[in-house]
């Protein structure tokens, strides 16, 4: 399944591989969309980065979550997420 997420002038979605067995890979997908188009390289370079910024967020948490125990079959160890 990919989560599909649209903001104004953009959508997101995000899949889960599996290119070997026990490897995960987490891919963002990004696309600017004809109203979301700003034709200003600066705006275009700081929506980049603030995505950038967001995914390193995303990936943080997964791996928190995943450190906790909260994402395996056995259940959630204890961890401060902060």
């Amino acid at each position: 399944m990919e989560p599909y997420v649209q903001v104004a002038g953009a959508s997101l979605v995000m899949r889960i591989e599996e290119p070997q067995p026990d490897q995960q890979l987490l891919r963002f997908k990004y696309r600017l969309h004809a109203g979301g188009v700003s034709g200003d390289a600066e705006v275009d370079e700081f929506r980049k980065s603030a995505w950038r910024e967001v995914d390193i967020d995303t990936v943080r948490t997964i791996r928190q979550l995943a450190a906790s125990g909260l994402l395996s079959p056995e259940g959630p160890k204890a961890i401060d997420l902060h």
